[in-house]
């Protein structure tokens, strides 16, 4: 089981508004405006990075441009060049807390954990009460198998942001299957399901944990909601 929220920052609302402003008169703010719309619009990804890579050429120590590009080549799956670019972007600015959320993703993706706890926990300092930054270093240790580290950070997920907590719950209760606690796994995703009812992957994990306890009538009630609400199992 996974789970992956849209990486889509509120913040980035706020800042393509302030770059159409800045945008004008300014060719290489035009091509990163432009170049936003594609990424975050119409999830067209090529055609973001030609605008991106314009905007570089024409001003080549323009930070958002590179972490901008960044995200459109992790998008992509590919990761080299996000890396890279993220990389760029950190060398400008190191103090941006998002670019190296979006490193560490780029390297978590890529199964180098300890590379993505670092740049997590750069992050953490400088924003500690981000809690994205816990999510990402909490599937880091999933994926280098530190459960009670992965624990503890979507722990704190929760403790951070307790009103928009269901993906915290989801991903703690997933660890907590997969160290076969199946009674605290029910009990998260019950909370989920509580948050969000709508969450249709998390009927199916809370199904498959009552299923590996013997409570079968409840693990078929719980696909049948799953089903309904349009989930479909992994391929």
């Amino acid at each position: 089981m996974n789970y992956k929220r849209a990486l889509i920052p509120a913040i980035c609302v706020f800042l393509a508004l302030t770059l159409v402003v800045l945008g004008c008169g300014n060719p290489a703010q035009e091509h990163l405006v432009k170049g936003d719309s594609y990424l975050w619009e119409q999830k067209q990804y090529d055609q973001a990075i030609a605008e991106y890579t314009r905007a570089i050429e024409l001003d080549p120590n323009l930070v958002n441009a590179y972490s901008a590009r960044g995200t459109a080549y992790l998008e992509k799956g590919e990761n080299e060049q996000a890396e890279a670019d993220f990389s760029k972007a950190i060398e400008l600015d190191p103090k941006n807390a998002l670019t190296y959320f979006r490193r560490g993703d780029t390297y978590r993706d890529k199964g180098e954990y300890d590379m993505a706890i670092a740049d997590f926990n750069t992050m953490i300092v400088l924003d500690s009460g981000d809690v994205r930054a816990y999510f990402g270093r909490g599937w880091a240790y999933v994926g280098k198998g530190d459960y009670d580290k992965a624990i503890a950070d979507f722990t704190k997920e929760i403790v951070l942001d307790p009103l928009d907590a269901a993906g915290g719950y989801f991903d703690r209760g997933t660890v907590y299957f997969d160290r076969s606690d199946y009674d605290k796994a029910i009990a998260d995703f019950t909370k989920t399901i509580e948050l969000d009812p709508r969450f249709a992957e998390v009927y199916n994990s809370r199904g498959l944990a009552y299923q590996k306890i013997g409570d079968n009538s409840k693990s078929e009630a719980d696909f049948k909601k799953a089903k309904e609400l349009g989930y479909e199992p992994p391929k």
